[in-house]
């Protein structure tokens, strides 16, 4: 990590350590394997392999995490290029799996290669030219590299009426390529044919010709804007293949068997396929292939898990008189098979119930884009979803009960086979969703690491309580506070834990409406970041947190708070302790952060590098939580590390550190009788909290008509003062019981605090 660098001393401690704070700049080298890229991008499932890694830091191997069963052999490991033998499972899913890099040093980010059923062809070398095309089969999952400023070539041989399809993923592989694809009649050197941005297939590319005669053909694939590199890697299909764009239905529910079909411009003749789910199962999708009697397999597409009852579209329903009855709560699969369809589905509500109906299409890899319209039983607009936005989606109060329709249709107006939506009808009820800020962690064995968790509500406030779910070995639980969006979830590695890579889920508990409900947290935001901003990886790679498991590190630290208490906007010093192991003297880095924040607001806890001198066992650092800051338990994570002869050493902990407001205020007595023209005393202690001893301006609020009060200063340090209560000679006869000292602290940013009420009383003789 390299950031500016502002140096501020702390005070030597007692082993006259000198700490740098602020945003220091590390001197040491993180170790943690980074993957850039996999060649070939592709393998056969039950056919060995040699794939050649290349990145950062990929020596000492451990092994790969991937999430399909595969023999793992390694051929020769350096740091910038790891080759292994690489078997998948015959019975492993076709389809985009991830792969990571498990070494002695943690674990790499995630790229995605291919698991295919047809053979694997390389490209050769100087293909850049028609001339120079390179013969492949008509049937081949061929691998390649985009090069800057160049095109590849392809030669098929045709027989008149034999159809063809190429397909390239380039960009659902999570590289930068934007395909091309341009056919060429070889004999005249005419494009015949050509496709970019196929719709449903994320940017990548995909077409389908059938030869009017014999001949010879040059496929020339290349990026959109002319650009390769080193990581640009592709895959190109090529076969007489089914064109699936997505399943149909998209979603079905978890713990059910369904007949699942596919839809597209070429899947007529291919076979459904009846998809049982256990119940249990955490996925979030399937890959499911699509297979034509006597044909090569197409490429798979993803099935979408639910909770929720599924129902498929019955046509006729165009009109509102025609439309298809649904009780909900309910998703929906439905289709607009053709320029200007129109589907209607009716639905009871009661006065005042609220339902939201949101449409997914775009997410699931459907071309669709979806109108949504809510009309009551005359056909009447009760409500719309904005065309401007994605996912289309309505919130609806009823204002009386009856029977209301849904209207879909598409947002341009267009319709076709592969036009395929999903809709979910339910109650408005509080809900939230669990996002990790992170897809991988490292965790020394008999030690802990950080994983920060954030929650986006929707309506619901309540407590959060999380929980590591990871077979034996790791342990974590933690829990985000009412009205809170983060927290930082501590794991725990057991001491014999086993080398490698493990998949660790994070699951979050609530009480919503009365029932205890579950919700598996998410990491495709930093996916997305591994996978060059691809906007829709497959959904069941990004479920799970990656773990990878280090030896036992050369050190441990502890924390301990120099106060029991901290307040916001004053430096809370801390005293970080070392323990090291016998021979290990190093320098150590120290990382220490609180929860991120959500997009637009302010940090709670600014974060804190410094730099632990070697031979040194202890330091003292300072936190300056901000005004943002919630009170009560803020989670701190405090992260060390160091390396050592090429190995990293990690230690961590979580330490939540107690915030609270600058003082509490009592008053003597709690009960005042004034008579008009009179005069009382008040006294006021404050009890100073978190180290505050700077002044505390004191004033008294709802005090009683005609009643005043001075406005009183404590000093630094001081712990009491008299107020004066005066009552004009008209005041007249009342009592108040809500009155309150209210005390401001200029010196921690306005903060203020308020004693408990008093009884002020104007009573006349």
């Amino acid at each position: 990590m390299s950031r500016c660098v502002a140096y501020a001393l702390c005070s030597l401690s007692a082993s006259g350590l000198i700490l740098s704070v602020a945003l220091a700049q590390s001197k040491q080298a993180d170790l943690a394997p980074v993957l850039q890229g996999i060649f070939p991008p592709a393998v056969h499932r039950g056919v060995p392999a040699e794939l050649t890694l290349v990145g950062n830091h990929l020596d000492r191997f451990v092994s790969l995490l991937t999430d399909v069963p595969a023999k793992v052999t390694v051929v020769a490991s350096q740091a910038h290029n790891l080759r292994v033998r690489l078997e998948v499972a015959p019975d492993a899913p076709s389809g985009l799996h991830g792969l990571r890099v498990v070494t002695s040093n943690g674990v790499s980010n995630m790229r995605l290669f291919a698991v295919d059923d047809v053979p694997i062809v390389l490209e050769e070398d100087g293909h850049h030219t028609a001339a120079t095309a390179q013969s492949i089969p008509t049937l081949a999952a061929v691998c390649g590299r985009a090069e800057a400023e160049k095109a590849d070539f392809y030669r098929v041989a045709l027989r008149k009426g034999q159809r063809l399809t190429f397909e390239v993923l380039g960009r659902r592989l999570g590289t930068p390529f934007d395909p091309l694809l341009l056919l060429h009649d070889r004999r005249t050197g005419q494009p015949v044919a050509y496709a970019d941005d196929t719709p449903g297939l994320s940017r990548d590319a995909r077409l389908t010709w059938v030869s009017p005669e014999d001949g010879e053909y040059s496929l020339e694939v290349r990026d959109v804007r002319y650009q390769g590199g080193p990581d640009w890697h592709y895959v190109l299909r090529v076969g007489d293949f089914p064109c699936a764009t997505t399943a149909f239905p998209l979603v079905v529910r978890r713990g059910s068997q369904t007949r699942v079909h596919f839809a597209g411009r070429d899947v007529q003749s291919v076979q459904p396929v009846l998809l049982a789910l256990p119940g249990e199962t955490p996925a979030a999708s399937v890959p499911l292939v699509p297979v034509r009697e006597g044909a090569p397999p197409g490429w798979p597409v993803e099935v979408f898990v639910s909770d929720l009852p599924q129902v498929v579209e019955v046509e006729p329903n165009d009109e509102v008189a025609a439309a298809q009855p649904i009780a909900w709560p309910t998703g929906i699969n439905g289709r607009l098979e053709k320029k200007g369809d129109r589907d209607h589905f009716r639905l009871r509500l009661e006065q005042g119930q609220a339902v939201v109906v949101t449409a997914q299409t775009v997410a699931m890899h459907s071309p669709a884009a979806v109108f949504l319209q809510l009309l009551d039983d005359k056909g009447r607009k009760q409500a719309a979803s904005d065309p401007t936005r994605e996912p289309a989606r309505i919130e609806f109060q009823a204002p009386a009960a009856g029977d209301y329709i849904l209207a879909v249709e598409h947002l341009q107006f267009w319709g076709g086979p592969e036009e395929t939506y999903y809709l979910e009808i339910a109650a408005r009820q509080p809900d939230f969703e669990l996002e990790l800020l992170a897809d991988r962690v490292s965790l020394c064995r008999g030690d802990r690491a950080i994983v920060e968790v954030q929650a986006h509500r929707r309506g619901y406030d309540g407590p959060i309580e999380i929980n590591a779910v990871a077979g034996q070995g790791v342990i974590g639980s933690a829990r985000i506070a009412p009205g809170q969006s983060a927290t930082l979830l501590e794991l725990q590695a057991a001491d014999d834990l086993p080398l490698g890579g493990r998949t660790v889920y994070v699951v979050g508990h609530a009480v919503l409406d009365g029932r205890v409900s579950t919700r598996l947290a998410h990491a495709r935001a930093a996916l997305r970041t591994s996978l060059n901003q691809l906007a829709y990886p497959p959904a069941y790679v990004g479920q799970a947190l990656a773990v990878g498991v280090m030896p036992a590190s050369a050190f441990h630290i502890a924390v301990t708070y120099r106060t029991p208490e901290g307040v916001r906007g004053l430096a809370v010093p801390v005293q970080v302790h070392v323990q090291r192991a016998t021979g290990f003297d190093g320098e150590i880095r120290l990382e220490v952060r609180g929860p991120s924040p959500l997009p637009g607001q302010q940090p709670v806890l600014p974060p804190v590098t410094a730099t632990i001198a070697a031979k040194q066992n202890q330091a003292t650092i300072q936190l300056q939580p901000t005004l943002q800051a919630p009170l009560g338990a803020l989670p701190v994570a405090f992260v060390a590390r160091a390396a050592a002869g090429g190995q990293a050493h990690v230690s961590a902990r979580l330490a939540p550190l107690n915030l609270v407001l600058p003082f509490d205020l009592a008053v003597e007595p709690d009960q005042i009788a004034l008579e008009p023209g009179g005069k009382a005393k008040l006294r006021v202690r404050a009890l100073r909290k978190g180290g505050y001893q700077g002044p505390i301006v004191l004033a008294l609020e709802k005090l009683p008509d005609k009643v005043s009060a001075s406005q009183v200063t404590l000093g630094d340090r001081q712990e009491s003062v008299e107020l004066e209560l005066a009552a004009t000679a008209d005041a007249p006869a009342t009592t108040r019981a809500d009155v309150r000292v209210v005390g401001t602290a200029p010196a921690a940013g306005g903060q203020q605090n308020r004693s408990a009420p008093l009884r002020v009383a104007v009573v006349k003789k």
